[in-house]
């Protein structure tokens, strides 16, 4: 009999180690492990170096073009549909990179010009770099959705973890939300050497805990291509979500999660259980202005 339960007891603890080697991910409508779809990689020459935001955008903005594309929405004529070019693996890369300014930014601001030529955000000049991005002067791009229903009312919020114990289920939640009304994201991390923004598919769970325990993202500055998992892990005392090491070759060990900007075109600003209280902190994004800018 002892036999026996001791047996059971290992072929347990086997099955809960197993499990929490690995992970559930909860990835956007569409998506999978390694897509290698959305994910526009810089040139570095000097008219792109700090322009992951605007890369990120774009290819969040590829994502949900073909999402609606998918449901039978109708693209407006002229409107960049994410195609390669000769320099760039997507033409929406290509619009930012033509129109914008090679500084700093937010992807709030690229949302909204893309939809409605609007730029809803503020200056946040003195961050890493000397100035904010802005348009140039011979700027043609942009309003690519106007006189549609896409681009009234709010096209995209920012939501800014306020590093209290509220951050800790607002990651799950926010994200959960954008899957469930389809939604396309980035995300703002930051540690000593400034901002970066980066694109943001969904977070791996673990089984057991139902912790999170990391993010599916991708990332303009370096070489690998598609969308890949970097560990996240919740700091308690700074009330911080700090990243680590990932599946590509890059160590993102010392930054931490700031911000997340939602594309929600079309949409209505939904305030279910926690969210309520979180977009009280969203509408306070367009007015604070932030240190750092996403321009690494």
């Amino acid at each position: 009999m002892f036999k026996r339960l001791l047996t059971f007891v290992l072929i347990a603890a086997c099955v809960v180690s197993t499990s929490s080697l690995y992970g559930v991910s909860v990835l956007l409508d569409g998506v999978a492990e390694g897509d290698t779809r959305y994910d526009s990689k810089k040139l570095f020459n000097g008219k792109d170096d700090n322009l992951c935001w605007a890369f990120s955008v774009s290819n969040a903005i590829k994502y949900w073009q073909n999402s609606k594309s998918a449901q039978g929405v109708e693209i407006p004529s002229g409107t960049p549909l994410g195609i390669p070019t000769a320099d760039y693996s997507s033409d929406i890369t290509q619009t930012f990179v033509d129109n914008w300014e090679n500084y700093g930014g937010e992807e709030c601001n690229g949302f909204d010009w893309w939809f409605s030529g609007n730029i809803s955000m503020p200056d946040d000049s003195g961050g890493i770099t000397s100035e904010s991005s802005g348009l140039k002067q011979d700027a043609t791009g942009g309003s690519y959705w106007i006189g549609t229903p896409y681009a009234e009312g709010t096209i995209s919020v920012e939501f800014v973890f306020d590093e209290t114990e509220n951050d800790y289920l607002a990651l799950s939640e926010v994200i959960d939300n954008a899957i469930e009304n389809g939604w396309a994201l980035t995300c703002g991390i930051y540690s000593d050497q400034g901002g970066h923004a980066i694109t943001l598919w969904g977070y791996e769970m673990d089984e057991v805990t139902r912790e999170v325990t990391g993010l599916w993202i991708c990332d303009s500055d370096n070489e690998f291509v598609g969308n890949y998992m970097v560990e996240l892990d919740w700091n308690g005392d700074e009330f911080v979500w700090e990243l680590g090491n990932s599946l590509s070759e890059d160590d993102y060990t010392g930054w931490y999660l700031g911000d997340i900007s939602i594309l929600m075109a079309g949409s209505t600003v939904p305030e279910p259980s926690v969210y309520a209280a979180f977009f009280g902190i969203i509408a306070l994004a367009f007015a604070i202005v932030k240190n750092n800018l996403k321009g690494v």
